[in-house]
C-alpha cells in the first residue's frame, strides 16, 4: 500500500510493517482473543485472558506479544485487587523478561514495562521515559498513550494528562476500556469534568454492558455527581466478592437508611471476607474515606503502601478523597516518600 501511495516511510518504520507478527493464524487467534478479554478487566475476563496467551504460547512459543500479555495479564489481576503483589511479580517478570527476549523492538513491551515501572515500582520517571518509547515506535499506541495519561494525571500534570486522554479516546473511539480510562481522567483533576466522565462511561457500557472498568468509571462518576442510587447498585453488582443475597442485604439498607449506612454495611461484609481472602486495602480505604471513617482509610491506606498495592498512587488525587486526609501527618510521609505532589504540579 506504501508503495502505490508512494508514501515516504522511514527505515525504521518499514522494518515494523514488514515484520510477520507470527505464522501460525491460531496462535494469532488466540492472541486477539486474550487481547479482547484482557481490557475488559473483570477477573474471569483476566483468566479467561490468561488462557488465550497461554494457549497462543504453546502454538508459537517463539513469538513476544503473548508473553508480554501474559505479563499484562498478572498486572490487571494485581491492579484490580484480585490477587497479591507478590503472587503476581512473580509471573509479570518471567513473562515480561521472555518477551523482551524475543523482540525487544515491540512496542507492548515498552508499555508493559512502563505499567509496571508506574504501579509497581512507583518509578514516575523510568514509566514516562517507557512510555515515550513506546510511542515513539507507534505515536497511535493507544494503550501507552491512554495509561501515560493517567501517570500525568497522578503526578498532577492534569493538563498534559487531559491532552493524551482525549487524543487516546479520539484515535479508538469505540473501545470501552480507553473510554473508561479517559473518563476516570475526566474526574482525576481538581476541574473535575465529572458530566463528560459520565457520557464516557456509559457510552463504554452500550458498547460492552458487561465491561468491568467501565462499571468502575460509571459508578465512580455517579458518586462524584451525587447519585448514590446508581452508585451503590453498579457498586454492589461489579465487585466479585459480593453474592446476589448479600447483594439485595445492602440494597435493602440503602432504601431504608441511606447511602452511608448501606456502605457501612458492605464493609462489614467486605471485611469479614478479607479475613480469609485478597482484597487491595487502597479498595477499602476508599470504601471508609466515602463512609466517612477516616482513620479507618488512613489504616488501609497504609496498609496498601506497605503492600506495594498498585492503586496506592491514586490517593493523591482530589476525585479519591484526597483532601480529607493530606494533612495527616502519616499520609504525608507516604505520599513524600512516594516523591508524589501534595499539591498541583502545574
Amino acid at each position: 500500500m506504501a508503495r502505490e501511495l508512494k508514501a515516504v516511510i522511514a527505515p525504521e518504520e518499514k522494518q515494523l510493517i514488514e515484520k510477520i507478527p507470527t505464522a501460525d493464524l491460531d496462535a494469532y487467534e488466540n492472541y486477539l482473543r486474550g487481547n479482547y478479554y484482557l481490557y475488559r478487566l473483570g477477573k474471569e475476563d483476566l483468566e479467561k485472558a490468561l488462557e488465550y496467551f497461554n494457549c497462543a504460547i504453546e502454538l508459537d512459543p517463539g513469538w513476544a506479544p503473548p508473553y508480554s500479555g501474559v505479563a499484562v495479564v498478572y498486572q490487571g489481576l494485581m491492579q484490580m485487587g484480585f490477587i497479591s503483589p507478590d503472587e503476581a511479580m512473580i509471573e509479570i517478570n518471567k513473562s515480561l523478561n521472555q518477551a523482551l527476549e524475543l523482540d525487544p523492538d515491540f512496542p507492548g513491551s515498552h508499555y508493559t514495562k512502563a505499567i509496571l515501572s508506574v504501579w509497581m515500582e512507583w518509578d514516575w520517571e523510568k514509566g514516562e521515559s517507557e512510555f515515550l518509547k513506546a510511542l515513539e515506535i507507534n505515536p497511535n499506541d493507544v494503550m501507552s498513550r491512554i495509561y501515560y495519561s493517567h501517570l500525568l494525571g497522578i503526578l498532577k500534570r492534569f493538563g498534559e494528562a487531559s491532552f493524551h486522554s482525549q487524543m487516546a479516546a479520539e484515535l479508538d473511539p469505540m473501545n470501552p476500556l480507553v473510554l473508561a480510562l479517559s473518563a476516570m481522567v475526566d474526574y482525576m483533576g481538581y476541574e473535575v469534568r465529572v458530566e463528560q466522565a459520565l457520557e464516557k462511561s456509559k457510552k463504554a457500557l452500550e458498547i460492552d454492558p458487561g465491561h468491568y472498568l467501565a462499571s468502575v468509571a460509571f459508578e465512580s462518576s455517579s458518586f462524584l455527581i451525587g447519585d448514590y442510587k446508581n452508585s451503590i447498585e453498579t457498586f454492589t453488582k461489579i465487585r466479585p466478592e459480593i453474592d446476589n443475597e448479600t447483594r439485595q442485604i445492602i440494597l435493602n439498607v440503602f432504601r431504608d437508611k441511606g447511602y452511608h449506612t448501606a456502605i457501612d454495611s458492605m464493609l462489614i461484609y467486605l471485611e469479614e471476607y478479607a479475613k480469609t481472602n485478597y482484597i487491595g486495602n487502597t479498595d477499602l480505604g476508599d470504601y471508609y474515606n466515602r463512609a466517612g471513617d477516616m482513620e479507618k482509610a488512613i489504616e488501609c491506606y497504609i496498609k496498601a503502601y506497605k503492600l506495594h498495592d498498585p492503586m496506592t498512587p491514586y490517593l493523591v488525587l482530589p476525585a479519591y478523597g484526597f483532601d480529607k486526609i493530606k494533612d495527616d501527618p502519616r499520609i504525608i510521609s507516604m505520599v513524600e516518600s512516594m516523591n508524589l505532589p501534595i499539591t498541583k504540579s502545574e
